[in-house]
């Protein structure tokens, strides 16, 4: 019984220490920094015993130590003592018996992935967790050819899970000790998530940068009212006919779509970036409409090329409307569909052109449809509307030599506004203006 008290009695401060210890970020980094001062404390007292002559009980709270009063202990020191009388040196395998990869294993685990993340590849945990299984099964097969003789270092049971494990990614608790770990050792990494570009420009959109649009000198409204679209005085659109609005979006074909975004390993302090390279099949997608809600058929600008292949080509389901150059004027559509082939997929200087060809043409279509349904609200007004419309896509076709000199996306924009159509500032809305 008195040993069972004394057992029980030795176990209570160790139950304690394990519910008060703090497991958030901060308290985990706290730890790594601590568990390497205490390792670096442990292998100074075994060094101090072996030049001594001491053991490690002595060295450990003997009264002559200069440890005595660090809290280190026999089970600490001992293993580095014996080290230290065979090989007569200490390695610098781990710092905890139960530490997954060696510390020199993590050194070089840490370089791979800050090189990765230099190079805008950035991994992820998993990744990661194949890396280090791939590390963990050659240090196996090392130590069976050395015969676990000399120069081996044994598999603990923690690596000997991590290997067995059915699981893609190694445990969560593993990532959460790692990268303190590496910081502990004056190794400046972190995890993260890899943002895009376009963030960066949403996060320019502020209530000021909106109002400024709209109410601004050269906001929309000034805009509308020198166009002669909006009345002045009431601040109504006269003719929502002639407020188009066109935008359009790069669709890559083999690119994951947004969401949420694994967390990958960078340098601490920067921004992770990732390359991606799977956006070489690209379709650009452009679409028109007015304020008075009637749909423009689209463009799609896809990437040249001699032929189609049979898992580009989707059969429609029944019943489903087909582009058929059709105007609906109950439903506010036009069933046109224009087809444009480029080097990379993406918008250029000749396939805009021939969008705003194509679209003087819906319009020439609307405004017929619009007369020929006899509408209270669409008579020789829309005529003149669609009419002051075509008229300047058309100069704009014809005078597009002299202002398109680049292939780019973004000089397309710049020659509608050079070319007679009025582009608001900060959006992707074109409006066109009578002459």
């Amino acid at each position: 019984m008195p040993r069972r008290s004394h057992a029980l009695a030795a176990a209570e401060p160790t139950a304690k220490n394990e519910s008060n210890k703090d497991y958030t970020a901060k308290g985990i980094e706290a730890a790594a920094r601590a568990l390497r001062k205490r390792r670096e404390q442990a292998v100074a007292a075994a060094r101090w015993a072996f030049e001594k002559g001491h053991g490690s009980k002595r060295a450990a709270t003997g009264a002559d130590s200069p440890f005595k009063d660090v809290g280190l202990t026999y089970n600490m020191i001992q293993p580095l003592l014996t080290e230290l009388k065979l090989t007569g040196q200490i390695c610098d395998i781990r710092d905890h018996h139960n530490q997954i990869l060696t510390n020199e294993e993590r050194r070089h685990v840490a370089a791979w992935l800050l090189a990765c993340a230099d190079g805008q590849d950035p991994k992820d945990r998993s990744e990661l967790s194949f890396k280090v299984r791939k590390i963990l099964r050659a240090r196996h097969a090392a130590n069976k050819k050395k015969k676990y003789g000399k120069g081996s270092v044994r598999l603990n049971q923690a690596e000997f899970d991590a290997v067995n494990s059915k699981s893609p990614r190694l445990s969560k608790m593993f990532f959460e000790h790692f990268y303190p770990w590496c910081r502990a050792h004056d190794i400046e990494i972190s995890e993260g998530t890899d943002h895009a570009q376009d963030e960066k420009r949403s996060a320019k959109m502020h209530e000021g940068t909106i109002k400024g649009h709209f109410y601004a000198e050269f906001g929309l409204e000034a805009e509308l009212i020198d166009a002669g679209v909006m009345d002045p005085e009431t601040k109504v659109i006269k003719d929502p006919r002639r407020v188009l609005n066109s935008d359009e979006t790069p669709q890559p074909i083999d690119m994951p779509q947004k969401g949420s975004r694994n967390k990958v390993a960078k340098r601490k302090g920067q921004a992770a970036r990732k390359a991606g390279g799977c956006n070489k099949e690209c379709v650009t997608v452009n679409m028109a409409w007015d304020l008075s809600g009637h749909l423009y058929g689209p463009q799609l600008v896809e990437l040249k090329r001699k032929e189609l292949t049979d898992d580009m080509v989707v059969e429609p389901p029944r019943g489903a409307q087909a582009f058929d150059d059709a105007t609906d004027v109950a439903h506010k559509q036009s069933r046109f569909c224009l087809l444009s082939r480029t080097a990379d997929g993406m918008q250029t200087q000749q396939s805009m052109i021939e969008y705003l060809e194509h679209l003087d043409k819906q319009i020439t279509a609307r405004s017929n449809a619009d007369v020929a349904a006899a509408t209270p609200n669409s008579t020789a007004t829309t005529t003149v509307a669609a009419t002051l419309i075509r008229r300047r896509i058309r100069r704009a076709t014809r005078r597009r030599s002299r202002h398109l000199g680049s292939s780019s996306s973004s000089k397309c924009w710049a020659a509608m506004l050079s070319l007679g159509c009025r582009c608001v500032p900060h959006a992707s809305a074109l409006q066109l203006s009578s002459p």
